[in-house]
């Protein structure tokens, strides 16, 4: 017999853009704690077909409920629904509850919550239409008119208040002038107070700085820095984030970097996972206790705020099809399912032949594995020709840039600083995907040391540390070690190593022209961009690996008063920006580097008027400089952080 569903519905227009009226709704753990719906307790439950799905727990209404959630299901900017099965819960078998969008104008969207329900009778029946037709659908778009009103006035979180916020102000004002002795600006300052005197308890644990930087309109480094200053200050803690690489959703917290572990798991992928620093290991911050007591209750899982990455997922029977409309920009996505190994690949571009393909999903795989697409409205007609329920999922290929990676953290100089304990466990490693190594060194130093006596010649490498060190932090590096007059230094960003290797040695030059009673001082600078491994070397973060060894080499192919860098560097579009102009000439050469068993090529750039040496920013690449065809790192490591500082 055909089960009965009673479908409920109710819509409204709203003066929000759809784009800002998706962030809200799609929140939906935030939407259910100002709708009523109360503290759920979630564990992961797989299922036989092998969907993730989630056992809950909760009361709602004085009586005590169980249910399956299934994996949402949504279209970015669209639609979105969840459904729920019910077990030892009188009145309902099945809840799908969710919402659809339409954009009426640039400035309004229609919005409809719908509710379809089978219940367990005609008693369950009754019930439905008395509990959720009128409380549960009239909360719901209660809440969504409190956000819209609060959008209209500005409020910076358009979420209804719910419960106190509690801050000892006597530790807040202490911690505050504390930090007020940092050099970071007054404004963030008083914004992060406000922050924490007013933001949800949400909102203050698993900061993330990048994120509050776009919400404020500010620098993302800034933020960052501000957060790293508030922690010394006391105001919050850090937090290291093991993020799983398919959801993408935080596994494991750590409150040191020597807790970390190098491998992870994965209850609801059902995965387990090497970790790296490039994607993997994100810092966040939480208040400090002793400032405010906050609490994480959860009220939802898995909704589509939480996978940004993700623009569409689809449950799909087996023998069933169905098409996903989606609004896909310029880029490179993938379609999967859970538990399989074969992936699909979309390469949205304009070259595309259409904007709308087939993905069969056979025992074989996803087929086929490749698809061109047209950016815009697209559709994906998915076809499941399994003998089992899938889980399709189409996310971005690319990790997003609002995360502060390990990796970027660690390479920058400010957080060695403050943060010289924060290093690995003995004898871990940790891969990071790509990081710019340089190497530098001055040339006869020893010979200095002859000619003018050894403390003016100390004085003179010393100042020469200065000016490296200085130029290394003001381009978003840090100093990994000094080896006799040697430096080691790390970037996250390719072109931000080389801009800084290049000021390095215009700086030089001003040195000696200022101190042109002393002997010039002549260094040799090298740089390479890899795979590598962060390690704990001596209780600091040191890093090794075959890039590090040609970074080092390199450096080793200087003459002096140059840069040498490698064809990884001269294939990155940021690098070839920053290498533009006529007032760097370069010479290419070929050499199997010691220990190596194969040649490279090297690539030396030296001002053609040391005199008055100054990189220069211009648009165009010299003529004999050759073009790379890999656009990946520059731009997505720079993301947020603004552009380079060049000297004045």
């Amino acid at each position: 017999m055909k089960e009965k569903i009673i479908a409920l519905q109710r819509r409204g227009t709203f003066r929000v853009p759809i784009k800002d009226f998706w962030a809200f709704c799609s929140d939906t753990d935030r939407i259910n704690r100002a709708s009523g719906i109360p503290v759920t307790s979630f564990r992961p439950s797989p299922r036989l077909d092998g969907l993730p799905a989630m056992e809950a727990r909760a009361r709602y209404l004085g009586i005590p409920m169980r249910w399956t959630v299934l994996p949402f299901e949504w279209s970015a900017g669209r639609w979105f629904r969840v459904e729920y099965v019910f077990s030892r819960t009188p009145f309902l078998r099945t809840i799908r509850v969710g919402t659809r969008l339409r954009p009426l104008s640039a400035d309004e969207t229609e919005a409809e919550v719908f509710v379809d329900v089978v219940p367990t009778g005609p008693i369950g029946a009754l019930a439905v239409h008395i509990v959720i037709g009128q409380y549960l659908l009239r909360q719901l778009m209660k809440t969504y008119r409190a956000i819209e009103s609060n959008y209209q006035r500005g409020a910076l979180n358009p979420f209804p208040k719910v419960g106190r916020i509690e801050v000892d102000d006597q530790q807040l004002t202490q911690a505050l002038a504390r930090l007020r002795e940092s050099p970071v600006r007054s404004v963030l300052i008083d914004r992060l107070a406000a922050f924490l005197r007013q933001a949800e308890d949400r909102e203050v644990l698993g900061i993330r700085p990048f994120v509050l930087a776009d919400q404020w309109g500010e620098d993302r480094l800034e933020v960052l820095r501000l957060c790293l200053y508030a922690t010394q200050a006391g105001l919050l803690d850090v937090s290291w984030e093991v993020l799983c690489p398919n959801c993408r959703i935080s596994k494991a917290s750590f409150g040191t970097l020597s807790a970390l572990q190098s491998q992870a798991h994965c209850e609801t992928c059902h995965i387990d996972y090497d970790v790296n620093f490039d994607e993997y290991v994100e810092l966040r911050f939480n208040v400090n206790p002793a400032i405010r007591e906050a609490y994480l209750l959860t009220y939802c899982v898995a909704e589509p705020l939480k996978m940004q990455h993700i623009v569409g997922q689809l449950r799909l029977r087996p023998g069933s099809s169905h098409e996903l409309m989606l609004q896909l920009a310029a880029g490179r996505y993938r379609v999967r399912i859970p538990r399989w190994s074969s992936r699909a690949t979309l390469a949205v571009t304009e070259g595309a032949p259409e904007a709308e393909a087939t993905l069969r999903f056979t025992s074989d795989g996803i087929v086929p594995e490749a698809l061109l697409l047209l950016p815009g409205e697209c559709v994906l007609r998915l076809v499941n020709e399994s003998d089992r329920e899938l889980l399709v999922i189409v996310e971005q290929d690319a990790w997003g840039a609002q995360g502060a990676s390990a990796a970027l953290v660690t390479s920058l100089q400010e957080f060695r600083q403050l943060f010289s304990s924060e290093v690995l466990a003995p004898g871990m490693g940790v891969a990071v995907r790509n990081m710019t190594i340089l190497f530098s060194d001055l040339k006869s130093s020893t010979q200095l040391y002859e000619d003018i006596g050894d403390p003016s010649a100390f004085a003179l490498v010393r100042r020469h540390f200065e000016v490296v060190i200085d130029v290394i932090q003001r381009h978003r590096g840090a100093l990994v070690k000094t080896i006799g007059d040697a430096v080691m230094a790390v970037f996250l960003s390719a072109r931000d190593g080389v801009e800084a290797a290049l000021e390095i040695l215009a700086e030089i030059g001003r040195l000696n022209a200022q101190q042109s009673d002393q002997p010039p001082l002549h260094i040799k600078l090298g740089l390479h961009r890899g795979p590598c491994i962060a390690i704990n070397a001596n209780d600091t973060l040191d890093y090794f690996g075959t890039t590090v060894n040609l970074a080092a080499r390199a450096q080793a192919e200087s003459i002096c008063d140059d840069v040498v860098i490698t064809q990884a560097l001269i294939d990155d579009p940021g690098v070839q920006q920053a290498l533009a102009g006529e007032r760097l000439k370069v010479e290419r050469i070929e050499r199997q580097p010691k220990g190596f068993s194969e040649s490279y090529a090297f690539y030396r750039f030296s001002f053609v008027d040391p005199t008055q040496a100054l990189p220069y920013a211009g648009a165009v690449a010299p003529a004999d400089l050759p073009q790379g065809e890999d656009a990946g790192s520059s731009g997505a490591s720079r993301a947020g952080a603004g552009p380079a500082p060049h000297p004045a």
